[in-house]
């Protein structure tokens, strides 16, 4: 009797786990879609990274 209990305890106990980490997937989601959203709205942002990403790789080359 007590197996079961503990057993049915674990089982919710699971499940509730398993429903935070949906929720936290789908908000995690939700902010990398918001994110890339931003970033594709701020196109000078991105260029901007661009530029440094072109620098680093000059440095590299002359090193």
């Amino acid at each position: 009797m007590r197996r079961i209990a503990l057993g049915r305890a674990l089982l919710c106990a699971h499940s509730v786990s398993f429903a935070k980490l949906w929720r936290y997937r789908l908000f995690s989601t939700y902010i990398c879609a918001h994110a890339y959203f931003i970033l594709q709205q701020r196109v000078f942002f991105v260029s901007i990274i661009f530029r440094v990403l072109l620098h680093i790789n000059e440095y590299e080359q002359t090193r």
